[in-house]
């Protein structure tokens, strides 16, 4: 076994601790203190890179982008002049393309055109097939998150407003240890982060779930709380699998459970949101959704969610509100398409509906 010194387990748990203040997680497969997915994609130029082994040099900055998204080149231009004044040896970026599942030679070299217009010059990588967006479970685009030299995830971040750039500028100085203000290193507070056979649990549970044993992956998930009763993720996952087991009575007890530890928790707001949204209690599904995009306001996945319920009930302003917002945050995504085809279809535009389906399905092929 390695040993670790105790200020360093100070030093992670601090940077835990921040991370979870005010971002927690983001990802629906990936939360601070859990081990980082490992994946194999290739550059835009065509070699292989290693997830793991690009750790073995130093942590790294992971970015979810799309030449669509105008923050996603906000947030690429930013960290490459961030990891630049910190020396880049210090922080490794690596951004993750996620433009579509099986892009055409014609599209493929439209998005390296884009990146040699805007002079990016960090590692990007094709997500060919979107795997590793569908293994992290990203919600929004851009999204990212930073694991250390260790392979633990140290933050995650959905979108990139100013509030987070200056998180994740505050989580990096911590793992670098460097000065701030009066000159003082920033203080670190001892705090436990997930148990570690809480984390090997839910990581094997997501192995098996994603094998399709989901009863088997249920007792991992409740072997992961076992060990860590405020391990929210592990709710959240025990919740999705009882669902996806037709148990709508375990899945509500889970999310309660979830509830419970982090009131606040926008995640776990969307995730109570969207039962409540299937059980046909449609004034639940809103207060929730809504509870969730008052702390989170570009949680889309959340105002996606909220625009089919207001169709549902003939709340046609509020749903066209929500699409007029997410069109700001993820124009391209084809999900705001089925979205708006259910306001058209409530409105009684059947041919706009119609024509809307057709084109998100189309869309789809190329993102999940």
């Amino acid at each position: 076994m390695k040993f670790e010194p105790p200020v360093r387990y100070a030093v992670v748990a601090a940077i835990l601790l921040l991370a979870s203040a005010s971002h927690g997680w983001t990802f629906r497969n990936v939360s601070p203190g859990m081990e980082a997915p490992d994946f194999t994609l290739r550059t835009l130029d065509g070699d292989e890179l290693n997830l793991k082994r690009t750790l073995q040099t130093g942590p790294v900055l992971v970015v979810f982008w799309a030449t669509w998204s105008d923050r996603s080149l906000q947030q690429m231009q930013e960290s490459e002049s961030l990891v630049h004044s910190l020396g880049y040896s210090a922080i490794q970026l690596v951004g993750v393309n996620v433009e579509g599942q099986n892009l055409p030679t014609e599209k493929r070299q439209q998005v390296i055109d884009w990146v040699q217009a805007h002079g990016l010059n960090a590692i990007l990588l094709w997500d060919h097939g979107l795997s590793v967006y569908n293994e992290y479970g990203v919600i929004s685009v851009p999204s990212s998150l930073l694991i250390n030299q260790e392979g633990t995830v140290l933050t995650t971040i959905n979108g990139y407003s100013s509030a987070s750039r200056e998180h994740l500028r505050s989580v990096i100085d911590s793992l670098l240890g460097l000065t701030k203000g009066d000159g003082e290193c920033m203080q670190t507070v001892v705090l436990d982060g997930p148990d570690r056979n809480s984390s090997l649990h839910r990581n094997l549970g997501h192995s098996l779930l994603r094998k399709g044993f989901t009863e088997r992956a249920i007792e991992e998930f409740k072997k992961s709380i076992e060990f860590d009763t405020t391990f929210v993720q592990a709710y959240l996952d025990l919740a999705h699998a009882f669902l996806l087991e037709g148990d709508q009575k375990e899945a509500l007890a889970a999310l309660n459970s979830a509830e419970a530890i982090a009131p606040d928790h926008p995640m776990i707001l969307l995730r109570l949101g969207q039962y409540y949204e299937k059980s046909g209690d449609l004034d639940q599904a809103i207060k929730y959704l809504t509870k969730a995009l008052v702390i989170d306001e570009e949680l889309v996945e959340a105002r996606l969610r909220r625009i089919k319920v207001y169709a549902h009930m003939g709340e046609i302003s509020a749903a066209q509100a929500d699409l007029k917002a997410v069109a700001g945050i993820a124009a391209d995504d084809p999900r705001l398409m089925d979205a708006e085809a259910a306001v058209c279809e409530a409105n009684g535009d059947m041919a706009r509906a119609t024509e809307l389906l057709r084109k998100a399905v189309a869309a789809t092929m190329t993102w999940e």
